[in-house]
């Protein structure tokens, strides 16, 4: 039995009439039947929306995965790009250390302040 607006009407009826206290048995009979055709489309509903629900928790799983990938690989990138940085410093450093070395080994010499 396929649930409908009618059936719905029906099952309303059937239910206030209980709440009053005037079902027959054949009455009873037709609003049980029709909870169980509330609960089986309930729960094929359901069903359906769980596992919907896991699917798609599974895909955001895989892409959750894939961007702590990505963010694993960036951090190693910016580990190396900082360890360039300090290398480039200590080279700089190196590369002052000698040019004033240089200088004043040029005014020793000459006695001019200027480098060549």
């Amino acid at each position: 039995m396929e649930w409908n607006e009618k059936l719905a009407d029906r099952f309303d009826e059937l239910r206030l009439r209980q709440m009053a206290g005037g079902l027959t048995a054949e009455e009873q009979e037709e609003l049980a039947q029709l909870i169980q055709v509330v609960e089986v489309g309930e729960s094929t509903m359901l069903t359906a929306y769980f596992e919907q629900a896991a699917t798609d928790n599974m895909q955001l799983q895989t892409k959750l995965q894939a961007v702590q990938d990505e963010n694993e690989s960036l951090s190693q990138l910016v580990i190396q790009q900082e360890q360039l940085v300090a290398d480039a410093r200590r080279w700089l450093a190196e590369f002052d250390r000698r040019n004033t070395q240089i200088q004043k080994s040029y005014s020793l010499l000459t006695g001019n302040t200027s480098p060549v």
